[in-house]
């Protein structure tokens, strides 16, 4: 990846990750804010971390398989790095030096949230490795589902035993770890991550404060529309 790939990058197009707690609604709001870019004829794709390509989906499946093996915290830390480069390197730069809006199921931060502040791995050390990963290119604008973890863990729970991956199955004070981490991680970050509060029985509403955002960032940005 030539470094002047990524510096365009960083100028073209509109990067958006999603990131939340297991619950937030993140998947219903990821679904949302895509018709609502598909309605208003803008350029964009999308993609979900760890995946998003072949590399990424075969570590996806390691990562969050419920295998009769544990996963070392330091190589769990490096796999997600593993799948990231590739999604960085063949999904998302592509799409912003194309001058589209790249929507990211999850990214770096929540390696920061689950492995760093859940899972105690140092901090400084993620976020080294991330800067490989990603090649120094970050989000432009990130919205966090902020969730509580009663309800964190009801969604959980009220998953299938089988559909429950490696990570949902963890200790409830892992969950509040990971849900105070990504309030740090808002709280240190307040002009790319923007809060979107869960409501329950409303994801319409939490759609329209998602997109009160979006349309904020994107007046700033010179984004592709369709012809």
């Amino acid at each position: 990846m030539a470094a002047q790939e990524k510096i365009s990058a960083e100028r073209l197009g509109g990067f958006i990750s999603l990131e939340g707690a297991d619950g937030c609604g993140k998947s219903t709001q990821l679904a949302l804010l895509s018709k609502y870019l598909k309605d208003n004829n803008y350029a964009f794709s999308q993609g979900r971390e760890p995946g998003g390509t072949k590399v990424g989906e075969e570590i996806r499946r390691l990562l969050l398989s419920r295998m009769d093996f544990k996963i070392n915290d330091v190589a769990e830390v490096f796999l997600f790095q593993a799948s990231r480069v590739h999604y960085v390197a063949d999904l998302v730069i592509p799409a912003l030096l194309n001058g589209e809006i790249f929507l990211s199921d999850r990214f770096y931060d929540s390696s920061i949230a689950y492995q760093g502040y859940a899972g105690g791995v140092n901090l400084d050390f993620i976020k080294h490795i991330i800067s490989y990963a990603t090649f120094g290119l970050s989000p432009h604008l990130t919205l966090l589902f902020d969730v509580d973890l009663e309800t964190s863990l009801e969604a959980i729970a009220n998953r299938q035993g089988g559909d429950r991956d490696r990570i949902e199955v963890k200790e409830s004070d892992y969950h509040r770890r990971v849900i105070r981490g990504f309030r740090r991680i808002s709280e240190t970050y307040p002009d790319r991550v923007k809060v979107v509060p869960y409501v329950s029985n409303n994801p319409q509403a939490m759609h329209e404060r998602a997109v009160s955002y979006v349309e904020d960032f994107l007046s700033t940005r010179n984004v592709n529309k369709k012809k």
